[in-house]
């Protein structure tokens, strides 16, 4: 057996961060980086707006300044002033946090399967097939849990899944300054479902096709619609495939409660996710700075996320109607679009909005689409119990 203060389990985005975090404020506790598969080629790209200046990350980080939108009848690009949209590949994440890391003394990095995670009255274990690891604090980031999770929100099962293609054009066709954020120029299948583009030049783009539906797509499905949109909606005949990544994102309110408070769940686990949209790199940042700040502090306070809030009440409505089957769903994001000015729009989905601008944002959504769903979420005709079962992302 092993001891250490503080056990990361899982090495995705939210482990991590949060070790390199450690690393850089220096602080003086022994710590255990641990999980199946250390992560070091392109996998995943990950996106996030701010209205700083400047994004505080010392790796490369492609900006954007515009958004464009599309319908197969209406489209609009627009600059999106204070914000500024940005986006990480993975392998310059992953390059950088193990650069810190190689030089952190009191870091080791191992590279096992987690079988089980427990707490007791002073301390948690981990263990391996191999080796049992206790600490006094261990970050849980994965789906291993020895205690039944509960759902404080409402579940709905939907997923946001995707499948995207670096590709490199023969002749110029992108605009390097501007992000597609959802077109919708593709068959709906009763779900909602679009492209996203994230241009890095006039030749090169990330061209993603994404699903918000209960069933996962084969690969051949997301690559033929990916294909189609490329040939007929982009027009492009000509290019080659450079690399390809893809990932399952749960679009839920994902609240564990562990029987331990030496357990923390941190990042997806740790509800760093907005349901409603699967946006979670800021969130885990903000997460992840909480967390070390209380280690500065030696207060060892590591609050949970609260969905009690106008926010999350909205994200609930929007969650239920993606999944009534009668309604337009994909034109519930349309309205939303054509009656709103894209910063106005992140703003919302910053949860920086005040309650004025909200009325003004609902007022160009079909209203008696929302009321409706209002009272079937809180005056239901039938008392069917709500299963939680946890649905944990590819991409931590």
């Amino acid at each position: 057996m092993k001891f250490y203060d503080f056990v990361i389990a899982g090495a995705g985005c939210s482990g991590l961060s949060l070790a390199t975090g450690l690393a850089k404020a220096n602080i003086n506790k022994s710590i255990l980086l641990i999980d199946s598969k250390i992560h070091t080629i392109q996998d995943k790209t990950w996106c996030f707006w701010d209205d700083s200046s400047k994004p505080k990350f010392p790796f490369p980080v492609t900006t954007w300044q515009n958004i464009s939108f599309h319908t197969s009848d209406y489209e609009k690009k627009e600059g999106i002033c204070p914000y500024k949209y940005y986006g990480i590949r993975s392998v310059d994440f992953y390059k950088y946090c193990y650069e810190v890391l190689q030089d952190a003394v009191n870091i080791d990095i191992v590279e096992d399967n987690i079988e089980r995670i427990y707490g007791y009255k002073s301390g948690a274990c981990l263990e391996t097939k191999n080796q049992k690891y206790y600490a006094q604090y261990i970050f849980n980031s994965t789906a291993t849990q020895n205690s039944e999770s509960t759902n404080t929100g409402y579940y709905s099962g939907l997923k946001q899944h995707f499948k995207g293609w670096l590709i490199k054009t023969e002749r110029p066709v992108f605009d390097k300054n501007t992000v597609t954020f959802m077109d919708f120029r593709t068959n709906q299948h009763n779900d909602v479902r679009f492209f996203y583009v994230l241009p890095y030049s006039e030749k090169e783009a990330l061209v993603e096709y994404t699903v918000f539906s209960n069933q996962i797509l084969s690969d051949e499905e997301y690559e033929a619609n990916i294909k189609s949109y490329i040939q007929k909606t982009l027009s492009i005949e000509k290019y080659s495939i450079i690399e390809k990544e893809k990932g399952i994102i749960p679009m839920d309110f994902i609240s564990p409660e562990y029987s331990n408070e030496h357990i923390i769940p941190i990042g997806i686990e740790g509800g760093a996710l907005k349901p409603s949209t699967g946006f979670a790199f800021s969130l885990i940042q903000k997460q992840v700075n909480e967390i070390i700040i209380s280690i500065q502090n030696e207060k060892f306070i590591f609050t949970k996320k609260s969905f009690h809030n106008r926010f999350a009440f909205y994200d609930k409505i929007l969650l239920f109607l993606l999944q009534n089957d009668k309604i337009d769903k994909s034109g519930l994001f349309i309205s939303l679009f054509k009656g709103n000015s894209m910063r106005v729009i992140l703003t919302f989905l910053s949860e920086k909005t005040n309650i004025f601008s909200e009325i003004k944002i609902f007022s160009s959504l079909p209203v008696k689409i929302f009321l409706k769903a209002v009272a079937d979420i809180y005056m239901p005709k039938k008392n069917v119990p709500k299963t939680y079962f946890p649905i944990y992302q590819s991409i931590r």
